[in-house]
């Protein structure tokens, strides 16, 4: 589903698009060629933002432009009822990057969203892009180049670096995502790997993982039914972290021996995967895996 959005136009609206940050953040997908075709601010409609016209209701934006993607821009207790707005309004794309949605808020969402189909990417993630093709927040939109490898993240600044090396080493992306950093989140990585999986134009992929919960062993079983199709390097971060600790966001936390960053790479290399110990080995393990019997990465 998540592709056959994108290939069928993905025309976009950003809700909220009158705040600061999401302003700047419409100029830069616009400026990637995003088909952003409408804003929705309540009480602002009629008015225009940077050729972009705005609407008062996400209803009213779509009936006028057929949009099926939204991106929203909206404080974390407003989310369950603007994402609710959207899908009511026929959105099947909704991306959220609010912080610290409501625990309670985010399973109704994700509920909602399924009944609806409607795919949630988020809450509190950097976005999703498809090199030269469409950037759906801010997600690298800078480094990001086009190719064979499928990138799937738990963390929103390891998203960026992860793009950054893999274009510096000449490791083009197909898709890049970051899945989403709060504990309960639209779509967990399993999902994603599987898009990649049916996806002709990944050959590739690479997954970064973090301490906390447990959407690294459901991976894994995806990553298990790859074996001898598609390649998977995966790296999973917090692995110096004290227990009870934090890190970064409300999903990455350290509480039983199954958070922990060793209990996980075990996991994904018992599947299948190739576990790296930092970052920057991913480029090496990818070429390494593409001179070997296994699979080719170009």
């Amino acid at each position: 589903m998540l592709n056959e959005i994108v290939q069928h136009g993905g025309r976009v609206i950003i809700q909220g698009i009158t705040g600061g940050y999401a302003r700047s953040q419409a100029a830069r997908m616009l400026a990637y060629g995003t088909p952003v075709v409408a804003g929705v601010t309540p009480g602002r409609g009629g008015e225009n933002l940077a050729g972009v016209p705005i609407f008062n209701t996400v209803q009213a934006a779509v009936d006028a432009t057929g949009a099926t993607v939204s991106v929203l821009y909206v404080p974390a207790p407003g989310v369950l009822e603007a994402a609710w707005e959207a899908m009511d309004a026929g959105i099947r794309l909704l991306v959220i990057p609010s912080e610290g949605v409501p625990v309670h808020d985010a399973m109704k969402l994700r509920a909602l969203a399924r009944q609806r189909g409607c795919w949630i990417v988020g809450p509190n993630t950097a976005g999703i892009i498809w090199p030269g093709r469409l950037l759906l927040g801010s997600l690298a939109p800078d480094d990001a180049v086009p190719g064979p490898v499928a990138l799937i993240s738990r963390s929103g600044t390891l998203s960026f670096e992860m793009v950054r090396l893999l274009s510096r080493a000449g490791l083009g992306q197909s898709f890049c995502v970051s899945v989403g950093g709060d504990r309960v989140v639209g779509r967990n990585p399993a999902e994603y790997l599987q898009v990649a999986a049916d996806d002709p134009g990944t050959r590739a992929i690479v997954l970064i993982g973090e301490i906390g919960g447990t959407k690294e062993y459901e991976a894994a079983e995806v990553v298990q039914s790859l074996r001898g199709k598609k390649p998977v390097v995966a790296y999973v971060a917090g692995q110096s972290v004290p227990r009870g600790r934090t890190m970064g966001h409300v999903g990455a936390i350290l509480e039983t021996d199954r958070d922990t960053a060793e209990h996980k790479r075990a996991a994904l290399a018992a599947a299948g995967a190739v576990v790296v110990n930092t970052p920057w080995e991913v480029p090496d393990a990818l070429r390494a895996w593409a001179t070997g019997d296994r699979a080719e990465v170009k």
